[in-house]
């Protein structure tokens, strides 16, 4: 049984040993790697599989795909002020009543209104960022809460263990 999966020069797997092969890797690794999704976790680097799950460039990487795909998330009106009921008891105009007590500089409580009249809250629409500080929501936690609409990534752990 072979154990060793040999690349080519085109970084082409094979189950044999091929001449002039430029690096090999474990068959027990390459059945992980090899499938889809993992298929941008490894790279030939000068003639060793290297994993390159831990290197910089890849974790920047990852970050910025995250970002994009965080700026195209979106939930309903009613998802969002579901959610901020459930955590923290606001409805819209206790919301409004809220923003607009609170006196910010330059900030126009009408653009507000206007933006809450959507249909859809994009995550990356800066109000949605700016109420979330507001309300005491991370950034991590609004992330998840649009990532999976599920209102209790909104309940923050200090909340959770303050309530026991």
């Amino acid at each position: 049984m072979q154990d060793t999966i040999f690349f080519d020069i085109n970084k082409k797997p094979y189950n044999y040993e091929i001449p002039d092969f430029i690096a090999t890797c474990p068959l027990d690794k390459w059945k992980v790697y090899s499938q889809p999704e993992n298929m941008d976790k490894w790279k030939i680097i000068d003639g060793v599989f290297t994993d390159i799950t831990d290197t910089p460039e890849y974790i920047e990487k990852k970050r910025i795909e995250r970002e994009e795909k965080l700026g195209t998330l979106s939930l309903t009106k009613a998802d969002v002020f579901r959610a901020i009921r459930k955590v923290k008891g606001y409805d819209k105009d206790d919301l409004l009543n809220l923003i607009q007590s609170l006196e910010i500089p330059d900030f126009d409580i009408k653009d507000l209104k206007i933006e809450l009249e959507a249909n859809y809250f994009y995550r990356k629409n800066p109000y949605i960022s700016m109420i979330g500080d507001y309300l005491g929501f991370s950034k991590e936690q609004l992330d998840l809460f649009f990532e999976t609409n599920d209102y209790t990534a909104l309940i923050s752990k200090t909340n959770e263990t303050s309530e026991v």
